[in-house]
């Protein structure tokens, strides 16, 4: 047995060792004294847990057994038990033998997975790839021998293998006959692009044959099919979009150094659009200076023609920056008999008009021809383009004539100056307002009663956020060591959040980006410093503002978990990259320099939001898939209880109001200490915040004067006064307007509104008590 290489190991009829090759006792780690001893005492490196069962069986029914086993090495085995017999027929015990096959198994494991790599490339190419029989004669129809699923999603036609292409798709009989001849002709790949009829889209097509299996003789052909339908539009449209480029650049030059900027952009555009006429002058027919006319060659248009009525020395389809054109004349609808009369005989049949404010006077570029032809989308805005770029330069040119370069650089630093004070004074003016609302009541309230003490909080609350305001300014190093003092307070989360999203709502239309708000199912009191808070979440919604392109969207949403509210904020702007989520809360922490840099930003704000969310004992993550995924920013904070309803003044039972009034201010303090005023003096007041909610409680309470802010969110004070004028139930309420703004145009413009009167901010109690006066005798007799 020493002689044979074959891993061999005999067992008697209780499964005992007898006796072994040395091959064997490498697998079961078997030396000579260990003969005699039982089979399952054994330690072997097999993953053979059927070897007892295997051998007992073996010996039990005398039936052969062979499976394929692997040691802990990954070596591979082929091992057979047989019963063995001695020379006089008798059962003496079991065999085990135990062949080699490592080599054979991996290159069998190897060949499979590499087949299952082939057919999942072959099945998951986008591009159309099948193989079939080539034939000598391009009478006969070939078989198909292999397709992936996109010749299926092609054809529309399934189990095509082994059908021949003239009965399976009959339609595609003549390319692939076209492909055959072709392939036979180059006696090479080949490669070209069929007709749009064949599939109905743009395909290129790549042929080539394949030699059979042991013969160096072509016996099929195989195809890769391309859709490259939007390869070509983008072509097509690349191209276009070249071409109009190279127009711009050619235009930008020539109204950057002509002093005939008229003229230059008459003949580019002619030469542009290949059209008969362009003209650009003043529309008013009394100013014919500023006529500049381009004419193509054979052209046979009049030039006095222009394809428009008037009315009062304008065009009747005058409007700046609108446009007015017809196709086809032969076919056009909506257009007077008169009109159309006389464009035919200037010879006119399709014609463009945009029209502009030059210098305060009427202008129009007109494009005309004498040939019917489709004004596509893309020309209508370039024409437009033209005209508006047009008049910019002749304005541009006038203003070069008035400045000089000097005052243009002083100009720009004192616009930079102007817009540097307008923040700051806007962020120190806002305060002001219901501060000195504050003080006006306080001089007319009881020392002790809840009005003084309520203007008196005002104050302090005002006064506090100022200073914040002004210890940023002097001192910025606090922000980011994060030494930020909070004041903490209950506070419902969903009309805070509202309140929050009020301020970024202009920001968020003016980037074209929805906002969009979910709240809680139930109030949710937290306690903590608004204006922090408000900070913080502010922080978020700035970021998503920066990082949210056009038509994208930023959801807010508030939910209540166990014992916590949270707080989403998410976008589908540009994402974050693990390493940038990794320092994301870090002072300074920024985006990649070519996106931060167009977007500004110290990268202070998320820093100091994590500070200020952990300063009220929360928690705020981050977390993104990646770029151009969108980020989402989770807020936790504890809930507390709902507070005590505050004890709030309550007319007498005799008391007699003189006038009911609604306040309809976005400034939460502004509004409350002006009815806290107004009540003082027997009024009966409802504030509200905005101009819609303003419209509802008008319909219910009807109110005799209407205090009414102009620069509302959403809806602003004007279209306010507009709908409750055209309500014929509140015809006879004084409306009045409040207002920062009090030019003779702004008081002109509320009078065109519908406001009765004007007061400018902060509103003087003694005027207004004065104006309601006015007003109080006929309230007192409507009532009665």
């Amino acid at each position: 047995m020493a002689a044979t290489h074959i891993a061999t190991l005999f067992l008697d009829r209780k499964l005992r060792i007898l006796r072994f090759t040395p091959q064997i006792g490498e697998l079961f780690n078997l030396r000579n004294v260990d003969k005699g001893r039982p089979l399952s005492d054994l330690t072997h490196h097999l993953n053979y847990d059927q070897l007892m069962n295997d051998a007992q069986a073996v010996l039990k029914d005398l039936i052969p057994t062979e499976r394929e086993v692997r040691d802990n090495q990954n070596n591979w085995f082929l091992a057979r038990m047989r019963p063995y017999r001695t020379a006089d027929d008798r059962i003496e015990g079991v065999v085990l033998t135990f062949f080699d096959i490592s080599a054979h198994k991996h290159t069998e494991l190897a060949l499979r997975k590499s087949e299952e790599r082939y057919r999942t490339l072959f099945e998951s190419m986008d591009e159309v790839f099948c193989v079939v029989d080539k034939v000598q004669d391009a009478e006969q129809s070939p078989n198909i021998v292999a397709a992936n699923s996109a010749f299926y999603r092609l054809t529309g036609v399934n189990g095509l293998v082994g059908r021949r292409i003239a009965e399976a798709i009959p339609h595609l009989t003549e390319f692939w006959q076209d492909i055959f001849l072709r392939v036979s002709q180059e006696q090479d790949a080949v490669r070209f692009q069929c007709a749009r009829s064949v599939f109905g889209r743009a395909v290129d097509v790549h042929a080539f044959s394949l030699p059979s299996s042991g013969s160096s003789e072509d016996a099929h052909v195989a195809v890769l099919l391309a859709d490259i339908e939007d390869h070509k539009r983008v072509e097509e449209a690349l191209r276009e979009a070249s071409l109009r480029d190279t127009f711009r650049i050619e235009l930008a030059d020539a109204l950057r150094h002509s002093d005939d900027v008229e003229m230059s952009s008459c003949r580019l555009l002619s030469e542009y659009l290949q059209v008969d006429k362009v003209i650009f002058e003043s529309a008013l027919p009394d100013q014919s200076a500023g006529k500049y006319i381009c004419n193509a060659g054979g052209s046979v248009i009049s030039d006095d023609f222009r394809p428009w009525d008037e009315v009062d020395g304008l065009p009747t389809d005058f409007e700046p920056g609108a446009s007015v054109s017809f196709d086809d004349l032969n076919a056009a609808e909506g257009l007077e008999p008169e009109r159309l009369a006389a464009c035919r005989r200037a010879g006119v049949e399709a014609f463009l008009v945009a029209f502009v404010i030059v210098d305060s006077s009427p202008a129009a570029l007109t494009v005309m021809h004498s040939r019917a032809r489709h004004w596509s989308d893309e020309e209508r805005t370039l024409i437009k383009e033209v005209a508006e770029r047009t008049r910019d330069a002749i304005e541009r040119l006038q203003s070069e004539k008035a400045v000089h370069d000097r005052e243009s650089e002083l100009h720009e630093a004192d616009e930079r100056k102007n817009e540097f004070l307008a923040v700051l004074s806007h962020e120190l003016r806002n305060p002001l307002a219901p501060i000195q609302n504050a003080i006006q009541l306080i001089e007319g309230a009881k020392p002790d009663s809840d009005a003084a003490h309520q203007a008196f909080s005002i104050l302090k609350r005002q006064a506090a956020q100022m200073t914040r305001l002004i210890d940023d300014l002097l001192d910025i190093t606090r922000i980011a060591r994060g030494k930020i003092q909070i004041i903490k307070e209950k506070l419902e989360l969903n009309e805070l959040l509202k309140a929050t999203m009020r301020d970024y709502k202009r920001l968020f239309e003016a980037g074209g980006i929805r906002l969009e708000f979910s709240p809680a199912e139930r109030e949710a009191w937290i306690l903590g410093d608004e204006n922090r808070l408000s900070q913080s979440i502010g922080n978020l919604l700035q970021n998503c503002l920066k990082f949210t392109p056009k038509n994208g969207l930023t959801s807010v949403a508030l939910r209540q978990e166990g014992p916590n509210a949270v707080l989403t904020v998410s976008d589908s702007g540009v994402g974050m990259s693990p390493e940038l989520l990794a320092r994301l809360f870090q002072p300074f922490s920024q985006g990649p320099a070519a996106l931060d840099r167009a977007n500004g930003g110290l990268g202070l704000g998320l820093a100091l939001s994590r500070r200020l969310i952990e300063l009220h004992g929360g928690s705020i993550s981050a977390s993104s898939e990646g770029a151009g995924t969108g980020s989402e920013f989770v807020i936790r904070l504890a809930l507390v209880e709902r507070p005590l309803p505050s004890k709030e003044r309550r007319p007498r039972v005799n008391e007699v109001f003189r006038n009911r009034i609604l306040i309809i201010e976005d400034n939460i303090d502004s509004g409350t200490t002006m009815r806290d005023l107004l009540q003082m003096h027997g009024h009966e007041v409802v504030v509200v915040h905005d101009g819609q909610t303003g419209l509802d409680t008008a319909q219910t309470f009807r109110p005799d004067v209407v205090l009414c802010d102009i620069g509302l969110p959403g809806m602003d004070g004007y279209d306010v006064a507009r709908r409750i004028r055209s309500d014929k139930h509140l015809a006879d309420t004084v409306l009045i307007a409040l207002s920062g703004y009090a030019m003779p145009e702004d008081l002109e413009r509320a009078s065109g509104a519908g406001f009765d009167h004007h007061l400018a901010k902060p509103a003087d109690l003694r005027k207004l008590s004065t104006l309601l006066a006015s007003i109080e005798s006929r309230t007192t007799t409507n009532s009665s």
